[in-house]
């Protein structure tokens, strides 16, 4: 199982409020961190995010956000210097301490980029199509195994 890397993303500040004011007619459910967690009611937390992603998916006039490019990021690693300079390597990004340098044109490119930092080697990049060909097959497989003794107990 492939492990997530823990990143602390810099630069790339997604707050509600002002991505609201950016995205026209957007649905936001602004959450109060000030609020202490012995005071925080969960239940009203969970209802109004629920009334806020029904009013999200009930919106036909805000357009999907696509920002244009170039896009400048730094992420910074929270597992310090060393992991910053491995990953950074292995994927020829630049590195300057704790901080992976991606430069990319546009924005699939740079969640292409954060996707291999955080879940992927090159190997792995690599084996990806054949490997999700033979799980897919091996379902399939299975399927037609469980329908086959279902059969066979009628």
């Amino acid at each position: 199982m492939i492990s997530p890397i823990r990143a602390t993303y810099v630069k790339a500040d997604f707050q509600a409020s002002r991505k609201s004011k950016i995205i026209e007619n957007i649905a936001v459910y602004p959450i109060d961190k000030a609020v202490s967690r012995q005071r925080f009611d969960a239940a009203l937390w969970r209802s109004g995010l629920a009334k806020a992603a029904v009013a999200a998916l009930e919106n036909d006039i805000a357009v999907p956000y696509r920002p244009q490019g170039p896009f400048r990021m730094l992420v910074k690693m929270s597992a310090g210097e060393m992991v910053a300079r491995k990953i950074a390597h292995r994927w020829k990004l630049d590195c300057r301490q704790d901080e992976i340098l991606i430069n990319t044109g546009d924005m699939h490119e740079l969640f292409m980029h954060l996707i291999r930092i955080c879940y992927l080697t090159p190997l792995v990049e690599k084996m990806l199509p054949l490997s999700l060909a033979a799980y897919n097959l091996w379902g399939r497989f299975g399927l037609a195994w469980m329908r086959r003794q279902i059969r066979h107990d009628d």
